[in-house]
């Protein structure tokens, strides 16, 4: 007998959003037509899944393995015990780096996770082919497009990951009910287009007060030490 899925029922009353979500074959296609603004060979992750922001990923992905990070990588990071700065066979790198703002090398030795948090906050300077041994991506829109309270990110990855092929391919479980809108809107513009529209300010800001400026303006350095730019307000 069919295990089939078993669904609410059919009424209305508790449900406040007119939104209503194009199939997620579709959403799945305007997300992949995003991250193809920041890479040329986006074509080589067959799968994407959607999830609450980069967060999610993260809590998902990082416990599976020991994972070596680069020294100054994102504090939240470190709080997994699987992770150390020591090398093991996996390795985890924001990009641009969360230590610096800079679009380091992406080193080539050993299977990768790439966290692109900052990407579209960024001059997009970044290596435009991903190596062969990065398999899973990571892009969220949350610093970026200033949509944090929506938590929409997204994993492109070179394997199924069983969990949320189940839930996204076959249950066609949504993550947010805004997401195709904001998805399509996002898509109307230049990935960066935030970055752009303040950099200028944000570059005065940071050189007024001795702060260096990498490919990122959400942050600069001074004196080895991460300043946002809100701070210098």
């Amino acid at each position: 007998m069919k295990n089939d899925q078993i669904k609410s029922y059919n009424d209305a009353t508790f449900r406040l959003s007119n939104f209503h979500n194009a199939p997620y074959s579709e959403i799945r296609d305007v997300a992949r037509s995003i991250s193809k603004k920041a890479f040329d060979n986006i074509d080589e992750f067959p799968y994407l899944y959607f999830t609450a922001g980069i967060t999610e990923s993260l809590n998902f992905l990082i416990p599976q393995q020991s994972i070596t990070i680069l020294d100054g990588e994102y504090r939240y990071v470190k709080l997994f015990p699987t992770v150390t700065e020591k090398e093991t066979n996996y390795r985890f790198l924001s990009y641009p780096f969360s230590g610096n703002g800079k679009f380091i090398s992406i080193p080539e030795d050993k299977p990768t996770i790439l966290d692109c948090s900052y990407i579209f906050a960024s001059d997009m300077s970044n290596q435009k082919t991903i190596p062969a041994n990065v398999n899973k991506i990571l892009f969220g829109l949350s610093k970026s497009h200033n949509l944090s309270d929506h938590r929409i990110g997204w994993i492109l990855s070179k394997e199924k990951i069983s969990n949320y092929h189940i839930l996204q391919y076959e249950f066609d479980y949504s993550v947010n009910v805004n997401i195709f809108n904001i998805l399509k809107h996002v898509e109307l513009h230049i990935p960066n287009f935030l970055y752009i529209k303040y950099k200028d300010e944000l570059s005065k800001l940071f050189s007024k007060n001795n702060v260096i400026e990498n490919n990122t303006n959400l942050f600069g350095i001074k004196d080895g030490v991460r300043i946002p730019w809100y701070k210098l307000l």
